[in-house]
């Protein structure tokens, strides 16, 4: 009983103690989306579109600092990026052009990052990316 009561003690407080310096950023979080990723398929409506010559050179490059830098159609932005805290949501929002977008995240691994966004006329288009 003794045991069990000491390991538990020490167990709440390893807890206790990461807890801390995760909200201190004594411990850095290595977050999945932090990479240079390469657009690689484009789905428009459920319907796979080979990215046009425009969009194959199409990058992000995320930073862990909560920057980004994009390469859209042959333009390059510098921006920020956060998460929602569901994880569900990337807001990208541009230095250069003053706006945001909105992102639905659908999956992020080490090898693909797949984003879905809704245009205002109710247009699905999701973006595979994968690391450069």
């Amino acid at each position: 009983m003794k045991r069990n009561l000491f390991t538990l003690t020490i167990l709440f407080s390893v807890s206790f103690f990461l807890e801390a310096a995760f909200e201190n950023n004594l411990i850095p979080v290595i977050n999945p989306i932090c990479k240079d990723w390469q657009l690689k398929a484009v789905i428009i409506d459920g319907i796979e579109v080979e990215p046009g010559a425009a969009l194959t050179d199409d990058k992000l490059f995320i930073n862990e600092d909560n920057t980004i830098q994009t390469v859209l159609s042959g333009i390059s932005l510098d921006g920020t990026w956060r998460i929602d805290q569901s994880n569900t949501w990337l807001t990208i929002t541009s230095n250069d052009l003053n706006s945001a977008i909105r992102l639905k995240i659908l999956s992020i691994t080490s090898t693909a990052f797949k984003v879905e966004r809704r245009n205002g006329e109710g247009f699905v288009t999701t973006l595979l990316f994968e690391p450069v």
